[in-house]
């Protein structure tokens, strides 16, 4: 009996707040179940969507991430250039790109890679001139 008069005042409960809103997600503003992945985002590793560069040799100082852990992406990270350099050289597929509506997802850009030129590794996005490292995000 105390339950209903709780429920027809529409007081809160503990979590979620009582009553519990049924709408589908799509209309909150969410995700839709059932929506899919990209085949894009299902294949790669990690995703820069910024960088830092060294004002006077121009290499990447830090990134901005999403980085895959497992079947799960974590939240952004930076990264160093001797981590990404670790991931690219350590055949984990790493793009640039930036995020879509639905998390997990992801618009690529271009893949990195790290050619050696002049004993040096350089951190370029494939199609950009290499020589010193140009990943082709924005700055941050």
């Amino acid at each position: 009996m105390v339950a209903h008069r709780v429920w027809d005042a529409g007081v809160g409960g503990s979590s979620p707040p009582t009553p519990t809103s049924l709408a589908p997600m799509a209309a909150r503003g969410g995700p839709m179940a059932g929506e899919k992945l990209s085949e894009a985002s299902r294949k790669i590793d990690v995703v820069v969507v910024a960088a830092r560069y060294e004002t006077g040799s121009g290499a990447v100082q830090s990134a901005q991430a999403y980085v895959r852990r497992g079947s799960i992406w974590g939240d952004i990270v930076l990264l160093d250039r001797a981590t990404l350099l670790g991931y690219v050289n350590g055949r984990r597929r790493v793009v640039t790109g930036r995020p879509k509506d639905i998390p997990g997802d992801f618009e690529v850009d271009a893949v990195l890679s790290a050619p050696r030129t002049d004993g040096t590794d350089a951190l370029v996005a494939k199609g950009r001139p290499s020589g010193k490292d140009d990943l082709g995000v924005p700055l941050f």
